[in-house]
């Protein structure tokens, strides 16, 4: 398996990670009897952005280190 393959199922945990949280944070904030449901809903919505932030601060560091050596 190449160092490319690796980074790549990285880069993809991370953007599952990504997707997951934003789609998280749209349930929490858009759909009002999922929320009426869950107690602690602040904390929760807090974790997802923590989560996201995590995951977009990787993402960023992954491409920085996959950009091919400026020639």
């Amino acid at each position: 398996m190449s160092k490319i393959s690796l980074l790549n199922a990285v880069k993809q945990k991370f953007l599952s990670q990504e997707a997951t949280a934003i789609a998280t944070l749209e349930l929490y904030i858009n759909d009002p009897v999922g929320v009426a449901e869950h107690s602690g809903v602040v904390d929760e919505i807090e974790k997802q952005v923590r989560i996201l932030a995590e995951a977009k601060e990787c993402l960023t560091l992954l491409e920085s280190v996959m950009k091919p050596p400026a020639e």
